[in-house]
């Protein structure tokens, strides 16, 4: 009886241990999701470009899906959830600018106008306003006129009309201007050294009337195509001396500063004035007059020819005397 007793004790207390057990390992309620907020930005910037403003800004992260641009012009305000929305742009509509920055561009820029932008998470959460930076107070020049583009040797000269007025009919204020949008001359020429001969190479020029913030642009230039043609013979060459020994007179003179030099050309005269060619495409850096006329003094020049049989300007004469 007494093992009857004890057993069934094991067995109750073997069932409160189990209801005990079942009690602590029951599941709390799930927790809400996280909430989160995107933060603001405080990289927004502004470039006038004519009558539009272009607003440059960087993306946090995959997690934002829409960006609300916002703009005040006049009297500025306080910021605020009740503030007009000028465009919500959603991300996958945005085109990289740059590296790291997107663009969205008011067409119908005013001048002193405010702007800042808010981002839209994919929890529809809106961040607090970024920085606020503003159009000028001043209208923007006209765009530069009458591009003329000429090759060189070594270059294409760009040259153009600077603005007289600015879009709202004042004088224009131009500090500077920037060809093909990436580069600063300060007077109206640029010299591309950064051309191949046979292919088009285009040109537009923008008056800069502020160069710090904003940055104020006018509109571009109508472009100008130009395909370089070489017409254009390498430099001469340079320390050419002459040499009389046994009735012969020895040229040797250095080349010039060219990678497309095929041959010399070697000029004689009596007078530095007048001379007659002599030798074509002599191929070395040197030359031997076999046969020197008759004279006191007799003057050499020599010319350099490129690949494409261009010949350019001769040297300095150089004088030989005789002597006795």
């Amino acid at each position: 009886m007494r093992d009857s007793f004890f057993s069934q004790c094991r067995a109750c207390l073997t069932v409160l241990c189990l209801v005990a057990f079942a009690a602590c390992a029951k599941m709390a309620p799930p927790l809400p999701p996280l909430v989160i907020f995107p933060e603001a930005t405080q990289q927004l910037q502004l470039i006038q470009t004519g009558t539009a403003a272009r607003l440059l800004f960087p993306l946090p992260g995959p997690e934002i899906k829409a960006v609300w641009v916002y703009r005040q012009c006049g009297t500025a305000t306080a910021w605020n959830d009740s503030s007009p929305v000028l465009a919500r742009v959603e991300v996958e509509t945005l085109k990289p600018e740059s590296p790291g920055l997107f663009a969205f561009i008011d067409p119908v820029a005013q001048p002193n106008c405010r702007y800042s932008i808010r981002y839209i998470n994919q929890q529809k959460r809106v961040s607090p306003f970024s920085n606020t930076p503003a159009t000028a107070s001043e209208a923007a020049p006209k765009p530069p006129a009458n591009l003329k583009a000429a090759p060189s040797a070594d270059h294409v000269t760009v040259t153009w009309d600077p603005p007289q007025e600015n879009l709202a009919g004042q004088p224009a204020k131009v500090v500077g201007y920037l060809v093909n949008g990436r580069h600063s001359v300060s007077i109206p020429r640029f010299e591309d050294r950064e051309f191949t001969w046979g292919t088009p190479k285009t040109y537009r020029v923008q008056a800069v009337a502020q160069t710090e913030a904003p940055l104020v642009l006018s509109d571009s230039s109508p472009e100008i195509t130009i395909t370089p043609v070489d017409t254009f013979g390498p430099p001469p060459p340079g320390g050419l001396v002459g040499l009389l020994a046994e009735g012969k007179v020895q040229l040797l003179w250095q080349p010039p500063d060219a990678n497309d030099v095929k041959g010399y050309r070697i000029y004689r005269g009596t007078v530095p004035e007048t001379t007659e060619r002599i030798a074509e495409l002599v191929t070395e850096n040197a030359f031997t007059d076999a046969s020197p006329p008759a004279g006191d003094s007799i003057y050499y020049r020599v010319s350099s020819v490129d690949q494409k049989g261009n010949e350019g300007e001769k040297s300095e004469p150089v004088r030989v005397e005789r002597g006795g």
